[in-house]
């Protein structure tokens, strides 16, 4: 009788240490996997250019361009345009980061606003996506030629 309360409370332990590490499992798996960041098909295709860059002036919407897709546009991409409606945008950007910006000119040289889509679910606020290989994979899935 002495001898099965240590092997219970062994077989306690492993069950304890075992249910542990299953739940640090599904932690992991939970925040590396969940909530991909997915593009909004048609935002992308109702722009006229998307843009990679960096916010250089929050206030007044200035980007730092690193990279373009043409999606309807014939004329020189700017190197710094101006997007009037960046302090509206969702995710609020943050200066040290690098996002995509589905844009529509606006008539005015090198100024632009972000795509909004009608009855955009959830919001109102035009979207912008925090640039990573998934998502410019998308952008040059989305914007190739044969994919319009």
């Amino acid at each position: 009788m002495d001898e099965e309360v240590p092997r219970r409370r062994g077989g306690v332990r492993l069950v304890a240490v075992a249910a542990i590490a299953w739940w640090i499992t599904l932690g992991l798996m939970a925040a590396l996997t969940a909530n991909p960041v997915m593009l909004n098909r048609n935002q992308i295709r109702g722009a006229r250019l998307v843009l990679e860059g960096s916010v250089t002036n929050t206030t007044s919407g200035r980007i730092k361009v690193s990279r373009h897709w043409l999606v309807d546009w014939i004329s020189p991409v700017p190197e710094n345009p101006m997007i009037e409606n960046l302090s509206e945008c969702f995710p609020a950007p943050e200066s040290n980061r690098r996002y995509l910006f589905p844009l529509i000119p606006t008539g005015e040289k090198d100024t632009f606003h972000v795509v909004q889509l009608p009855r955009q679910s959830g919001s109102d606020l035009p979207l912008i996506y925090p640039s990573d290989a998934s998502t410019v994979k998308q952008v040059d899935a989305m914007t190739r030629p044969d994919n319009q």
